[in-house]
């Protein structure tokens, strides 16, 4: 993630529970490696609604198409589908690395 900051927006979208989410991004220093951090309870629409994913891109400026969406649920990850997000089921850590430098280059 710290290689990204600058050269991409970068956001969490979880629905955690808020003070737990906050506690963490807090203690190991999360928050300032995003530009937006959006927690299900605080937003009042949580992944895989629709809303939820609109909300995040709403608050980076950015379109569907422009956006790469990384989760572990399936779920989620054809919801941000749906909407026109490129998305990726995180499954190791070098097969994210890759989507995310394809993303990159192809988004430019």
């Amino acid at each position: 993630m710290r290689t990204l900051k600058g050269v991409c927006k970068l956001a969490i979208l979880s629905n955690a529970v808020a003070s737990y989410f906050h506690t963490i991004t807090t203690d190991l220093a999360l928050s300032t490696l995003f530009d937006v951090v959006a927690i299900s309870s605080d937003i009042g629409h949580a992944k895989p609604e629709q809303e939820a994913y609109e909300y995040v891109l709403k608050a980076l400026g950015t379109s569907p198409d422009q956006a790469l969406f990384i989760d572990d649920n399936p779920t989620n990850v054809q919801a941000a589908e749906t909407i026109g997000m490129v998305a990726c089921r995180y499954e190791t850590n070098k097969q994210v690395r890759s989507a995310v430098q394809m993303h990159v280059q192809n988004c430019g």
